[in-house]
């Protein structure tokens, strides 16, 4: 194994796996499993190229600044580029974006701008216009602009694209990827039509987004663009980085499917992914279903990111409810938080606050032999420790206030209203043994209203 002089030169060369569980029987599928790289997604391949052709114009000066909109991961591949490269970073998301992305690139030591996502691309609110605004405000400044940047499908055509060519012995009949800035597809599908121009690329397309109509019609009509909630393809505008005499075919995905998929993938294929991963695979089989792709077919997609970025998110069940992703939360066992985060009556204030922080709960119950004897709130104990230091000397059982009322897992959730409408928590109780905890903000995010 190779020592690298940087952590740039360990990005490209992901490996594709085989899907077996969730993609229709026939073709082989080949996934291009691209949160292998070290920031976590393909967006890691364009940060370098598009900073190198940055300075190759002469745009880009020593220590200068580099402003960018994006949906997270491709901010990620770039301040993991500037960090070696010596420039600054700054970026803009949509308020939509799972707050991971957003903790990742401040971790990188980036600056970050939330902006509303349901603004046109031209409204001076947008992520895009925030980006523009501040490339000229700043000294030293550039807007990367992924959108309208040919270093971004390059990038593909030098390496995702020889890395498939290679990797599948040129034996690759078709591609298949989710079309946001369409770097990955456009510039992979150029080089793979270049070895065999009978290969057939298939672009992915969220319900909400503009993209499939411009390829289908030639036309480009923002005020079809509705708000949808997979992360990191589709677009309310065409970018010129989208080259769509490269794609084939698009197919469209909407959100329950594509993040019920995403889900899929990490259990049955145990593949942590995010939404647009989802979407990709739900895009392979609709392309089979649509006869675009047939049993004999060797089918390469990628599936751009990592999970971890999304646990609050695709694989958080209450703001899946919430969204309408899945049915709403019928029962309190559902919705309550379980196993039943708590501490026993003799641990102590740090104990109380790994808990409470590891199972996101603002109060944990103390218990012992399966009954609980108090609920230790954190806001009481906080209100505490502002006047003195003494909660660290006392244990859960004398922080502990009254004991919250209980209800059976098994009752209506909509008739554990009333008693939430007076008490912060419940106990849900499942014959009788403490089984799990139930907060107003979960219930009301597993009813959809939050």
């Amino acid at each position: 194994m190779p020592v690298h002089d940087s952590i740039l030169d360990t990005v490209g060369r992901t490996p594709l796996v085989r899907l077996d569980e969730v993609v229709a029987e026939g073709p082989e599928v080949l996934a291009k499993v691209e949160s292998f790289n070290p920031g976590g997604s393909v967006k890691d391949r364009i940060g370098r190229s598009m900073i190198e052709a940055a300075e190759e114009a002469g745009d880009l000066e020593p220590g200068g600044t580099i402003v960018e909109s994006t949906s997270g991961n491709t901010g990620i591949g770039l301040a993991i580029a500037a960090t070696q490269m010596g420039y600054d970073v700054v970026f803009t998301m949509p308020d939509k974006m799972a707050v991971e992305k957003e903790r990742m690139l401040r971790a990188y030591g980036a600056d970050v701008i939330r902006c509303p996502t349901g603004v046109e691309a031209e409204d001076p609110r947008s992520y895009y216009s925030v980006a523009e605004r501040m490339a000229e405000d700043l000294d030293n400044a550039i807007y990367v602009n992924q959108y309208y940047n040919e270093a971004n499908p390059e990038a593909h055509v030098r390496s995702t694209g020889p890395e498939i060519w290679e990797a599948t012995d040129g034996e690759v009949t078709h591609f298949v990827a989710g079309v946001g800035t369409g770097g990955t597809i456009s510039g992979t599908s150029r080089f793979l039509k270049d070895q065999d121009p009978s290969l057939t690329t298939i672009g992915v397309d969220p319900e909400g987004s503009i993209l499939a109509h411009k390829h289908e019609t030639g036309e480009t009509e923002p005020d079809l663009a509705e708000p949808y909630l997979t992360e990191g393809i589709g677009e309310d505008l065409v970018p010129s980085t989208v080259w769509f005499e490269e794609i084939d075919e698009f197919v469209r995905t909407d959100d329950e499917e594509s993040f019920a998929m995403a889900r899929r993938l990490a259990k049955e294929e145990g593949i942590l992914n995010g939404s647009s991963c989802g979407s990709a695979v739900v895009g392979v089989n609709r392309a089979i279903e649509q006869g675009l792709i047939d049993d004999d077919a060797t089918v390469v997609v990628i599936l751009p990111d990592t999970g971890e970025r999304y646990l609050s998110t695709a694989y958080d069940e209450a703001w899946l409810r919430g969204k309408g992703l899945i049915e709403p939360a019928e029962t309190v066992g559902e919705a309550a938080a379980t196993p039943i985060p708590k501490v026993t009556p003799d641990d102590g204030l740090e104990a109380i606050l790994r808990v409470a922080q590891a199972r996101e709960v603002p109060s944990v119950p103390v218990v012992e032999d399966d009954e609980v004897l108090g609920l230790v709130v954190l806001d009481e104990v906080y209100g505490e420790l502002l006047q003195s230091t003494r909660p660290r000397e006392r244990n859960a059982h004398q922080l502990a206030s009254q004991t919250p009322p209980s209800v059976d897992a098994d009752t209506p959730l909509g008739s554990a209203v009333a008693t939430l409408s007076k008490e912060h928590t419940l106990v849900v109780t499942d014959e009788g043994t403490p089984h799990g905890l139930l907060t107003r903000e979960a219930a009301l995010r597993h009813m959809g209203r939050l």
